[in-house]
């Protein structure tokens, strides 16, 4: 089995963040947020890594999703933009509808969630 670059990036990623506890997940998370959002907007499919994000923190927490929120919040972030930069009838497989996005980002916002 081969890996490319990315792929020995996220799994040396994940090693470090199983190794450091929630500290670590939030450092990964606001690097997610301010680093790469240009790298994920222009992945294929669009906000694809972010969403993948979601399903590693979950299968590590048991599903919790309690432990994930930072995630989900790095997903809304991304489709956001996807959705600014491409308007509301563009689709990513990785992104609710820009319509349900919008309401549920005002829910978390509003603690509704």
């Amino acid at each position: 089995m081969s890996y490319n670059l990315p792929d020995l990036e996220r799994l040396r990623s994940s090693i470090e963040l199983r190794a450091g506890g929630v500290d670590s997940i939030k450092q990964a998370v606001a690097n997610m947020t301010s680093q790469s959002l240009q790298k994920d907007l222009k992945s294929s499919p669009p906000c694809h890594p972010r969403a993948c994000a979601i399903q590693d923190c979950l299968t590590r927490n048991g599903y919790n999703e309690a432990k994930c929120t930072q995630f989900v919040d790095a997903l809304y972030e991304c489709c956001r933009a996807f959705y600014d930069k491409n308007g509301d009838e563009a689709q990513s497989v990785s992104c609710p509808k820009a319509s349900l996005l919008r309401l549920k980002m005002e829910q978390r916002k509003k603690g509704l969630d």
